[in-house]
């Protein structure tokens, strides 16, 4: 009881010309007056020091928790780049061209990810069967995959712009240093979170349909004449 009453003497007073009634020490966010310090005992002292230090541990630990759940969601986003780059390095180089006509590759992407994501909501929202929970994620998993895999020709295609001597003998170095910079562009507030993220991804999946779309193509397209093995008699 004590204790407590003595905690509520740390009262915070307008700065000005020093006087009896205003802060002589401050411990954090608590000035402690002149009549609070004389009337403060030790345990009083020391309960005000443990409820400052305990708060400031809690601000750090909640920077620190914010710091790396960013950190951790850009290595996310440059680590299914790699991924995509190094197993499927036909896939990304179509998904680059694809961004060759960017405004194409979205729109194709808003046509395809829309009613997956719509599908996934109407799910969510009226789904109490873990079924239908598990087919409304993986609704809004297959839009997500594509959107990271298509984004790798983006990565790329940045990367190919800052041209590295390394780049014939390790190609994956053009979708790491162009997935580094893409994904520091998401940093930037309210623009990067809601407006690149959301492009980038949707984007993405049109370029990996294209990019789908045009290996189907070329695999469908007759030979051409020249490539054709002489006829022998």
């Amino acid at each position: 009881m004590g204790s407590e009453s003595q905690c509520r003497k740390v009262v915070t007073v307008p700065t000005g010309i020093p006087r009896d009634n205003q802060p002589l020490l401050a411990f954090g966010y608590f000035p402690v007056t002149v009549p609070a310090l004389r009337s403060l005992s030790l345990g009083g002292t020391v309960a005000v020091v443990q409820k400052i230090s305990t708060r400031t541990l809690m601000i750090m630990a909640d920077v620190l928790k914010i710091f790396l759940l960013i950190l951790g969601a850009l290595l996310l986003f440059v680590a299914y780049w790699l991924a995509a780059q190094a197993l499927f390095p036909g896939f990304v180089a179509r998904a680059r061209e694809g961004y060759g006509r960017p405004w194409r590759a979205l729109g194709v992407g808003l046509v395809c990810a829309v009613p997956f994501v719509l599908l996934a909501l109407a799910l969510f929202k009226n789904g109490r069967n873990p079924v239908i929970n598990i087919v409304g994620v993986v609704s809004l998993a297959i839009p997500v995959l594509l959107g990271l895999f298509g984004s790798s020709g983006l990565a790329q295609r940045i990367g190919v712009g800052m041209p590295s001597p390394l780049d014939e003998q390790q190609p994956w170095r053009r979708t790491l240093r162009g997935g580094i910079v893409l994904s520091l562009t998401f940093l930037l507030p309210f623009i990067g979170w809601f407006g690149l993220i959301i492009g980038t991804l949707v984007s993405g999946v049109g370029a990996a349909v294209l990019a789908i779309r045009g290996r189907h193509e070329a695999e469908m397209s007759p030979p051409l004449a020249g490539s054709l093995p002489p006829i022998t008699s």
